[in-house]
């Protein structure tokens, strides 16, 4: 083997290691990823969102940034400033639903905001987070009630509740429904 040989075959080698490194750190990035804050959870206690932060070895600097809309390309050697990404839960069995790409919320995040009707994605902002299920079994007037007893800032973060799931404060809190014939109006307007 001549020196030149050595030589290719070393780039070679580094090139393939390099890239290999690169791979892995683009999966390590999340699955290491340390959450941030509490969970936000849906009007209907079904579904919750999570912000992670990611697990990065390199300085934030040496990470691409993109906006996620996709209207200017990839920039490199940015300054971020709150690298985050989201990722969306079931409540009732822990499955992911969807997860972010990761973008600095300072520049592109806002507050949640989930589907209504027949419009079932969750974003933060421009972040498209995920995509949530439509057959939620909580009874929506029970939600409307509970949203109008305790506010629904308070139902938005529900830092302050400590029960698992809407469902068990509103078996806790409210009233049993009536039965019979006479149903109990709608006091949300």
């Amino acid at each position: 083997m001549t020196r030149r040989s050595r030589i290719v075959w070393a780039i070679l080698g580094l090139l393939v290691f390099y890239a290999g490194l690169w791979g892995m750190s683009q999966w390590w990035e999340k699955a290491l990823a340390k959450r941030d804050g509490a969970a936000d959870y849906s009007p209907d206690g079904c579904f919750r969102v999570q912000l992670f932060k990611p697990f990065w070895l390199l300085p934030s600097s040496f990470h691409p940034q993109s906006p996620p809309d996709g209207s200017l390309e990839r920039s490199w050697f940015v300054r971020w400033e709150y690298p985050r990404f989201f990722r969306l839960y079931d409540n009732r069995n822990d499955q992911v639903l969807g997860e972010s790409m990761i973008y600095d919320l300072v520049a592109y995040g806002a507050p949640l905001r989930w589907g209504h009707g027949s419009d079932l994605d969750v974003s933060a902002g421009m972040i498209e987070i995920g995509t949530t299920t439509a057959d939620c079994s909580f009874n929506r007037q029970d939600v409307q009630v509970a949203q109008s007893l305790i506010g629904s800032s308070a139902l938005a973060s529900r830092a302050a509740l400590p029960y698992r799931t809407l469902k068990q404060w509103i078996d806790a809190n409210l009233p049993p429904p009536p039965t019979g014939s006479s149903a109990m109006p709608n006091p949300v307007r």
